[in-house]
């Protein structure tokens, strides 16, 4: 890219259909849209101008830090999902949410809703990607495909898969200054059920939705869609197969 690399991403974000006012939840694997000059903090720039002030820009922040015995340190624990994400998660007008494990980090008008963390579960029923649904959000893939969509695991406990159950996880959390125990319950994979998800699938017919918009750009392709027509494809597919979201049908 050259100096023109603005100019050429709100390009982008118009081709795709990103427009003022949206909750959009972005998943992203950064080197696939290019060098950046002045450098990569024009991406976030960019989608924040592009979604206006009214607009709320999401990005997930997991941690998993009760997984694996860690404090989570609100302010401090880094995501591991990624550049942009933890960009975002660093910004100055950023709240992140309190979920030790699946975290998220939202910037925009909406972001102190979206992320307060109203019950333990990670997914499911009044959860964040609930309130998130209930507010129409869209999903942006930059350079990756839909095995990035944690949405799917959200999905699965609102249709209440059999080879998933709740399981809960405790810890210890720091914020604003607080240290605290705490708890997350996940929707987890059932250890002798064995299932090895298969989101491409389901990836492959969500494309031929008419509201999935695909662009290739840079060394990528980059899809955004309404977490709708996700949610849509995933209800009629399990109505079909219980089994579309993963390789090994179980019992």
């Amino acid at each position: 890219m050259q100096q023109s690399d603005g100019y050429r991403l709100r390009g982008l974000w118009e081709d795709l259909g990103l427009g003022p006012g949206m909750v959009v939840m972005c998943h992203s694997f950064l080197p696939s849209l290019g060098r950046f000059i002045p450098g990569p903090e024009i991406v976030v720039d960019t989608l924040l101008e592009q979604i206006s002030p009214s607009g709320t820009l999401v990005v997930p922040t997991f941690s998993y830090s009760y997984f694996q015995g860690e404090v989570y340190d609100v302010e401090k624990t880094p995501s591991l999902m990624g550049v942009l994400s933890e960009m975002v998660r660093s910004h100055p007008s950023a709240v992140r949410s309190l979920d030790p494990n699946f975290s998220m980090a939202a910037i925009g008008p909406a972001a102190e809703t979206l992320m307060h963390r109203d019950i333990l579960h990670s997914f499911g029923p009044a959860s964040i990607y609930d309130k998130l649904m209930q507010a129409d959000f869209r999903v942006l893939l930059l350079g990756v495909d839909y095995t990035a969509l944690a949405l799917f695991m959200h999905l699965e406990k609102i249709h209440a898969v059999r080879y998933r159950h709740d399981k809960t996880f405790t810890g210890t959390t720091s914020y604003q200054g607080r240290t605290f125990p705490d708890t997350a319950v996940h929707f987890v994979r059932d250890r002798v059920l064995n299932p090895v998800s298969d989101r491409n699938r389901i990836g492959a017919l969500i494309d031929h939705e008419p509201e999935c918009r695909k662009r290739a750009f840079g060394y990528g392709e980059h899809r955004f869609l309404p977490a709708s027509t996700v949610a849509g494809v995933v209800a009629e597919q399990l109505s079909k197969d219980p089994f579309i979201l993963i390789k090994n049908p179980v019992g």
